[in-house]
Protein backbone atom coordinates (compact mmCIF):
# COMPACT_ATOMS: atom_id res chain seq x y z
CA UNK A 1 0.00 0.00 0.00
CA UNK A 2 2.60 2.35 1.06
CA UNK A 3 4.48 1.52 -2.38
CA UNK A 4 1.50 2.71 -4.17
CA UNK A 5 0.69 5.72 -2.70
CA UNK A 6 4.40 7.02 -3.06
CA UNK A 7 4.09 6.09 -6.68
CA UNK A 8 1.25 8.33 -7.13
CA UNK A 9 2.48 10.83 -5.26
CA UNK A 10 5.53 10.66 -8.15
CA UNK A 11 3.16 10.55 -11.13
CA UNK A 12 0.98 13.47 -9.44
CA UNK A 13 4.56 15.76 -8.93
CA UNK A 14 5.36 14.37 -12.47
CA UNK A 15 2.09 15.72 -13.88
CA UNK A 16 2.06 19.02 -12.31
CA UNK A 17 6.01 19.81 -12.71
CA UNK A 18 6.24 19.26 -16.63
CA UNK A 19 4.03 22.11 -17.35
CA UNK A 20 5.04 24.40 -14.77
CA UNK A 21 9.19 23.86 -16.23
CA UNK A 22 8.04 24.86 -19.64
CA UNK A 23 6.27 28.22 -19.38
CA UNK A 24 9.30 30.54 -20.35
CA UNK A 25 10.06 32.39 -17.06
CA UNK A 26 10.73 29.17 -15.79
CA UNK A 27 12.36 28.25 -18.04
CA UNK A 28 14.74 30.99 -17.98
CA UNK A 29 15.35 30.71 -14.26
CA UNK A 30 16.85 27.20 -14.66
CA UNK A 31 19.32 28.28 -17.79
CA UNK A 32 20.53 30.98 -15.94
CA UNK A 33 21.14 28.63 -12.96
CA UNK A 34 22.61 25.86 -15.42
CA UNK A 35 24.44 27.98 -17.50
CA UNK A 36 24.65 31.54 -15.94
CA UNK A 37 23.48 35.03 -17.01
CA UNK A 38 22.96 35.97 -20.89
CA UNK A 39 25.79 38.10 -22.47
CA UNK A 40 25.05 41.58 -22.34
CA UNK A 41 24.40 41.67 -26.18
CA UNK A 42 22.27 38.49 -26.39
CA UNK A 43 19.17 39.17 -28.50
CA UNK A 44 20.19 42.74 -29.60
CA UNK A 45 19.68 44.05 -33.59
CA UNK A 46 22.70 44.52 -35.42
CA UNK A 47 23.50 48.11 -35.87
CA UNK A 48 22.45 49.15 -39.53
CA UNK A 49 26.06 51.13 -40.25
CA UNK A 50 26.30 51.00 -43.81
CA UNK A 51 29.11 47.80 -45.28
CA UNK A 52 31.73 49.56 -46.80
CA UNK A 53 32.62 48.16 -50.19
CA UNK A 54 35.11 45.60 -51.41
CA UNK A 55 37.71 46.84 -53.25
CA UNK A 56 37.39 46.44 -56.78
CA UNK A 57 40.90 44.73 -58.70
CA UNK A 58 42.57 47.00 -61.35
CA UNK A 59 42.54 45.19 -64.64
CA UNK A 60 45.98 45.11 -65.89
CA UNK A 61 46.40 45.05 -70.11
CA UNK A 62 49.08 42.49 -71.18
CA UNK A 63 52.44 43.53 -72.52
CA UNK A 64 52.12 44.54 -75.92
CA UNK A 65 48.52 45.52 -75.56
CA UNK A 66 47.64 48.61 -77.42
CA UNK A 67 43.70 50.07 -76.58
CA UNK A 68 42.78 52.06 -79.68
CA UNK A 69 39.25 52.71 -77.55
CA UNK A 70 38.27 56.23 -76.94
CA UNK A 71 39.01 56.86 -73.24
CA UNK A 72 36.05 55.63 -71.19
CA UNK A 73 33.37 57.50 -69.43
CA UNK A 74 32.75 57.65 -65.87
CA UNK A 75 29.40 55.15 -65.85
CA UNK A 76 27.58 54.45 -61.84
CA UNK A 77 29.89 53.41 -59.00
CA UNK A 78 33.20 54.42 -60.42
CA UNK A 79 32.82 51.75 -63.09
CA UNK A 80 33.42 52.61 -66.69
CA UNK A 81 30.36 52.41 -69.17
CA UNK A 82 32.61 49.88 -71.47
CA UNK A 83 32.92 47.08 -68.49
CA UNK A 84 29.03 47.43 -67.67
CA UNK A 85 27.95 46.53 -71.00
CA UNK A 86 28.16 42.73 -71.25
CA UNK A 87 30.48 41.17 -74.49
CA UNK A 88 28.85 40.62 -77.77
CA UNK A 89 27.38 36.97 -77.91
CA UNK A 90 28.59 34.28 -80.49
CA UNK A 91 25.86 33.81 -82.59
CA UNK A 92 24.21 30.32 -82.45
CA UNK A 93 25.33 27.46 -84.07
CA UNK A 94 23.31 26.31 -87.34
CA UNK A 95 21.80 22.81 -87.11
CA UNK A 96 20.69 21.01 -90.00
CA UNK A 97 16.52 20.77 -90.54
CA UNK A 98 14.92 17.88 -88.09
CA UNK A 99 13.95 15.15 -90.79
CA UNK A 100 10.35 14.43 -90.39
CA UNK A 101 10.24 10.54 -88.76
CA UNK A 102 9.91 7.79 -91.63
CA UNK A 103 6.23 6.82 -91.75
CA UNK A 104 5.75 3.79 -89.45
CA UNK A 105 4.90 0.78 -91.48
CA UNK A 106 1.00 0.01 -91.51
CA UNK A 107 0.28 -3.48 -89.72
CA UNK A 108 -2.20 -4.62 -92.47
CA UNK A 109 -4.53 -6.15 -90.17
CA UNK A 110 -5.97 -9.55 -91.80
CA UNK A 111 -8.51 -9.99 -93.76
CA UNK A 112 -11.41 -13.39 -93.16
CA UNK A 113 -13.58 -14.18 -94.92
CA UNK A 114 -17.31 -13.59 -94.00
CA UNK A 115 -18.55 -17.84 -94.20
CA UNK A 116 -15.19 -18.28 -91.35
CA UNK A 117 -16.99 -15.37 -89.26
CA UNK A 118 -20.24 -16.45 -89.30
CA UNK A 119 -18.75 -19.91 -88.64
CA UNK A 120 -17.05 -17.86 -85.45
CA UNK A 121 -20.38 -16.72 -84.38
CA UNK A 122 -21.71 -20.18 -84.48
CA UNK A 123 -18.72 -21.71 -82.44
CA UNK A 124 -19.17 -18.74 -79.99
CA UNK A 125 -23.23 -19.00 -79.55
CA UNK A 126 -22.61 -22.48 -78.67
CA UNK A 127 -19.56 -22.00 -75.94
CA UNK A 128 -22.02 -19.62 -74.29
CA UNK A 129 -24.80 -22.19 -74.17
CA UNK A 130 -22.51 -24.08 -72.78
CA UNK A 131 -21.14 -21.72 -69.94
CA UNK A 132 -18.60 -19.83 -71.01
CA UNK A 133 -17.83 -16.70 -69.36
CA UNK A 134 -15.25 -15.31 -71.53
CA UNK A 135 -13.94 -16.13 -75.51
CA UNK A 136 -12.01 -14.13 -76.92
CA UNK A 137 -10.00 -15.19 -80.92
CA UNK A 138 -6.85 -12.95 -81.81
CA UNK A 139 -3.92 -12.43 -83.85
CA UNK A 140 -0.53 -13.25 -82.18
CA UNK A 141 1.75 -10.18 -82.15
CA UNK A 142 4.08 -11.67 -84.10
CA UNK A 143 1.15 -12.08 -86.91
CA UNK A 144 2.61 -16.31 -87.13
CA UNK A 145 -0.98 -17.19 -86.33
CA UNK A 146 -3.98 -17.09 -83.56
CA UNK A 147 -5.07 -17.83 -80.63
CA UNK A 148 -8.66 -18.88 -79.01
CA UNK A 149 -9.10 -18.01 -75.38
CA UNK A 150 -12.02 -19.49 -74.02
CA UNK A 151 -13.05 -19.53 -70.03
CA UNK A 152 -16.01 -21.81 -68.90
CA UNK A 153 -17.87 -21.61 -66.13
CA UNK A 154 -17.51 -24.66 -63.34
CA UNK A 155 -20.62 -24.77 -62.26
CA UNK A 156 -23.69 -22.38 -63.32
CA UNK A 157 -23.80 -21.71 -59.30
CA UNK A 158 -20.32 -20.82 -58.87
CA UNK A 159 -17.64 -18.30 -60.11
CA UNK A 160 -14.75 -20.37 -60.57
CA UNK A 161 -13.86 -21.07 -64.17
CA UNK A 162 -11.14 -23.32 -66.23
CA UNK A 163 -9.06 -21.99 -69.39
CA UNK A 164 -9.25 -23.46 -72.94
CA UNK A 165 -6.83 -22.22 -75.08
CA UNK A 166 -5.47 -23.38 -78.93
CA UNK A 167 -3.44 -21.73 -81.62
CA UNK A 168 -2.55 -22.18 -84.98
CA UNK A 169 -2.45 -20.31 -88.32
CA UNK A 170 -6.55 -20.56 -88.94
CA UNK A 171 -8.48 -18.71 -86.28
CA UNK A 172 -11.70 -21.18 -87.36
CA UNK A 173 -9.43 -24.53 -86.84
CA UNK A 174 -8.15 -23.35 -83.37
CA UNK A 175 -11.50 -22.40 -82.22
CA UNK A 176 -13.15 -25.85 -83.00
CA UNK A 177 -10.57 -27.64 -81.34
CA UNK A 178 -11.54 -25.25 -77.89
CA UNK A 179 -15.18 -26.19 -78.98
CA UNK A 180 -13.84 -29.87 -78.96
CA UNK A 181 -12.27 -29.69 -75.91
CA UNK A 182 -15.19 -28.01 -74.41
CA UNK A 183 -17.69 -30.74 -75.20
CA UNK A 184 -15.31 -33.02 -74.42
CA UNK A 185 -14.88 -31.83 -70.85
CA UNK A 186 -18.84 -31.13 -70.29
CA UNK A 187 -19.48 -34.60 -71.99
CA UNK A 188 -16.72 -36.45 -69.15
CA UNK A 189 -18.24 -34.12 -66.50
CA UNK A 190 -21.82 -35.35 -66.36
CA UNK A 191 -20.73 -39.04 -67.42
CA UNK A 192 -19.22 -38.60 -63.98
CA UNK A 193 -22.53 -36.89 -62.38
CA UNK A 194 -24.22 -40.11 -64.00
CA UNK A 195 -22.52 -42.67 -62.34
CA UNK A 196 -23.86 -44.29 -59.48
CA UNK A 197 -21.69 -44.58 -56.45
Amino acid sequence: MRFISLRAFFLLAFVVAMPVLALPPVARWIDELLYGPPPVDFGMRPSSAPVPAAPQPELVAPAGYVDDSPAPAAGPRGLDAQAAVAPPLAPPPAFQPLAPPPPLAATAEPVIAEATIARLQQIRQRLEELGAEYLVVDALENGSGYRCHCRMLVDPRSRFTRPFEASGADPLLVSEQVLRDVETWRTAGIENRARPR
